[in-house]
């Protein structure tokens, strides 16, 4: 399962943005995975709805979808805030100072830290010819294709 694991980290650094869902509503969220510290980052601005779940440490949920890169998954977890401005300037990026009109040092910047507990995945194969072959192959063989996997992620 370990593999699984890594395919699962590699994927999502390839991947820019998912959905935060925070008591069933979904904000579009730009993320920083890092797999050895078993951590997804997100920055935010004070009084965002990111951030307040965070303030409660509440339990969140990550969707991140994407064709190009085969990556569908929905990862639970905990949401903190963290007060690393070494994790700040590590992950600070053209996209963050669109945001923040004082950049780094904006007083409502906030540093999120989604800790992933679990996660539902589904891997497609690994390009598009792939998946064309296997239409193929399961039309004519009168048999599901197979596309990819589905797998249930612990962390």
């Amino acid at each position: 399962m370990q593999s699984k694991h890594r395919e699962f980290w590699d994927r999502l650094n390839k991947v820019p943005t998912g959905l935060l869902g925070i008591k069933g509503r979904h904000f579009p969220m730009t993320h920083y995975p890092y797999e050895d510290e078993n951590a997804v980052y997100f920055l935010t601005a004070q009084g965002t709805h990111a951030h307040n779940s965070a303030l409660k440490n509440e339990d969140v949920h990550y969707l991140v979808s994407s064709d190009q890169q085969g990556l569908y998954a929905d990862v639970n977890g905990k949401l903190s805030i963290e007060a690393d401005q070494n994790k700040i300037d590590e992950i600070w990026n053209a996209v963050a100072a669109s945001w923040f009109e004082d950049g780094r040092t904006d007083n409502s910047l906030r540093l999120l830290k989604l800790t992933p507990e679990a996660a539902e995945m589904w891997l497609a194969t690994d390009s598009k010819a792939s998946f064309l072959i296997e239409i193929v192959k399961s039309n004519l063989a009168g048999t599901p294709p197979d596309i990819g996997s589905h797998n249930v992620l612990s962390f």
